[in-house]
């Protein structure tokens, strides 16, 4: 955990509804860090470029971008792809989050997590995990990544969620039910 700052991870799967959390933290001004964005930009760097192309073949990078839909369709079929691309990714994306972190002149930094991993336990002082139905879950991606339900059942299952968190997150309901969730916990934690 960074030094005197509130580092809070916001997790969950594909479709739980990080995002609609974090937006709302963002609309109440609290500093919120995107590892999806962070992800994005990491896939930018010419070596990473290499590593992907080498790795899972050309096809993934065309005229120096990332393909990322057929990347995505590609690893997400098997779960030693999933390994392969996280060796790839997760120390770059842990140094840049760390220096976001760092360089932040918050004490409360919210950190949006899509796929987590215990390579970043050490920058965290609570896990928040966004919990929604699987059904719940595959229509949302379904619907807003223009996906097979296939698809959205593999992206599910490749991911890792945490068995030890410190709150959940419940996004069920309503949009208005979530933010009096989200309220509750920011008095809950005083934050």
């Amino acid at each position: 955990m960074t030094q005197n700052k509130r580092v809070i991870a916001i997790i969950g799967g594909i479709g739980s509804g990080k995002t609609q959390v974090c937006n709302y933290l963002k609309g109440k001004g609290y500093y919120v860090i995107s590892a999806d964005d962070i992800s994005r930009g990491v896939a930018d760097c010419d070596e990473v470029l290499t590593q992907i192309a080498s790795v899972f073949g050309n096809q993934y990078v065309v005229d120096g971008q990332l393909n990322r839909k057929a990347l995505r369709q590609y690893v997400f079929a098997d779960m030693s792809r999933v390994e392969q691309l996280n060796n790839i990714f997760l120390n770059r994306i842990a140094r840049v989050l760390k220096e976001r972190i760092e360089h932040s002149e918050t004490d409360v930094v919210f950190v949006e997590i899509t796929n987590y991993t215990g390579l970043l336990d050490d920058m965290f002082s609570a896990k928040w995990l966004v919990e929604c139905s699987e059904n719940n879950r595959i229509k949302r991606v379904v619907f807003r990544d223009n996906v097979t339900i296939k698809h959205t059942k593999q992206l599910i299952k490749a991911q890792t969620i945490p068995s030890a968190v410190d709150e959940i997150i419940d996004n069920n309901g309503t949009v208005e039910q979530l933010h009096s969730v989200i309220n509750q916990l920011l008095n809950t934690n005083k934050l």
